[in-house]
């Protein structure tokens, strides 16, 4: 019949220009229609078959479509598909077929059959839908849905005024909510007392424009106690960029926290060390030019610690007379990491002189560079003007004792 009617389209009369009406519906609409007669030979192709496929017209009329778009397909397929044909039902289903460039296309395709004024089935259109952007787009999200499900942080999303619509396993592990309860849930669960603002104003700052906030808190497990995260919020838009929603990875790092909190009391408990002794110390860097010094040594110095450490800071404090002294002793240790204790004055801001004993040593790499300097300095003045009354005594003592 669709033969017959596209060898009426050149015959004059009404019935021509209805047909090439009908046949000028079918090219300008946006689906591939392709017609095949019982033999598989393409009787009609359409402006959007030859943009999908590669064929021209010319060139796919009175072809079979097996030779134009080759697809698998088994024996018991195409008896499913010609049965429902016959019963006079449409099919709808997925090809993945191959166009005339070689490439590979995911379509959707509904057969339809096309019978005679006796009921024969003369013929079969197919409309036919790309679908491989879809099927791309659909595999990223369910490879990027795996990710999130095997990340080893915890990922979820709330919507926009915080209520929970993903959670993965990390999430499960580390709060123990599993995803059946808490999805549908506020987030405020996870907020220990006092903390509800944090996520209130993470939310407000998203929605006020910001991509993304950092925080690093504690939040609430599920059998009350507390976990130490960092947590990532990053809004979610649509393409109109309105909020959609918001995306959390939250990691767990309860045990950098604790090494952080003992990495603090040992540097506090040193730091009180080093002032009970009333020694400081100091390190540098050699390769990054870059010194380090604890806060006795600035007491030392009688610098405030808004002071950046340098040599050059340092040197400016020592006394004129003993610039070069330091300064060999320097040199040598960079060059060779010899160990030196040497004394030597400053001048301090208020221009008192005071004694200070530095020792220091440097640290090499396997090729035999010195990579850094560390040492200790104590304020010495006390000892050395005891031992100068000490001399002075002696000296009255050996003159008196002449004299006598």
């Amino acid at each position: 019949m669709i033969g017959d009617s596209m060898a009426q389209i050149n015959k004059p009369g009404p019935a021509a220009e209805t047909f090439r009406f009908q046949a000028e519906l079918l090219a300008a609409v946006g689906q591939a229609i392709v017609v095949i007669d019982l033999d598989r030979t393409v009787i009609y192709w359409n402006r959007a078959a030859e943009a999908m496929y590669g064929w021209s017209e010319a060139e796919a009329i009175g072809r079979t479509s097996t030779d134009l778009l080759a697809r698998s397909e088994t024996s018991e397929q195409q008896k499913k598909i010609f049965d429902a044909l016959l019963r006079g039902h449409s099919w709808t289903g997925d090809y993945e077929v191959t166009c005339r460039d070689g490439t590979a296309l995911s379509v959707l395709v509904t057969n339809t059959p096309v019978f005679d004024s006796d009921g024969r089935l003369v013929a079969i259109m197919g409309a036919a839908i790309d679908l491989t952007e879809r099927n791309i787009g659909d595999a990223a999200r369910r490879q990027l849905a795996a990710i999130v499900e095997i990340s080893a942080d915890a990922i979820f999303s709330t919507d926009n005024d915080g209520v929970v619509t993903s959670w993965n396993s990390a999430a499960e592990q580390l709060f123990g909510y599993q995803a059946a309860e808490i999805i549908g849930m506020s987030i405020a669960v996870l907020a220990p007392p006092g903390a509800e603002l944090e996520q209130i104003a993470i939310r407000q700052s998203l929605a006020g424009g910001l991509s993304h906030a950092r925080l690093e808190t504690a939040r609430q497990r599920r059998d009350g106690t507390l976990v130490d995260v960092m947590i990532t919020a990053s809004s979610i838009r649509t393409e109109t960029g309105q909020m959609a929603g918001i995306s959390v990875v939250a990691q767990n790092i309860t045990e950098r926290v604790a090494t952080q909190r003992k990495l603090e009391i040992t540097s506090r408990r040193l730091a009180e060390a080093q002032r009970d002794a009333s020694i400081g110390s100091f390190e540098f860097d050699v390769a990054a030019d870059q010194l380090v010094w604890s806060d006795e040594y600035y007491r030392i110095l009688d610098l405030p610690t808004s002071v950046i450490p340098t040599r050059a800071a340092f040197m400016a404090m020592v006394h004129a007379d003993d610039v070069q002294a330091v300064t060999d002793c320097w040199v040598d240790s960079i060059s060779h990491a010899t160990a030196f204790d040497i004394e030597f004055r400053i001048v301090r801001r208020d221009s008192v002189e005071r004694f200070v004993r530095v020792r220091f040593t440097g640290d090499q790499d396997a090729d035999g560079s010195v990579v850094r300097l560390h040492g200790t300095m104590m304020d010495d003045t006390d000892r050395v003007a005891a031992e100068q009354v000490r001399r002075a005594a002696e000296t009255r003592f050996e003159i008196i004792f002449e004299q006598s």
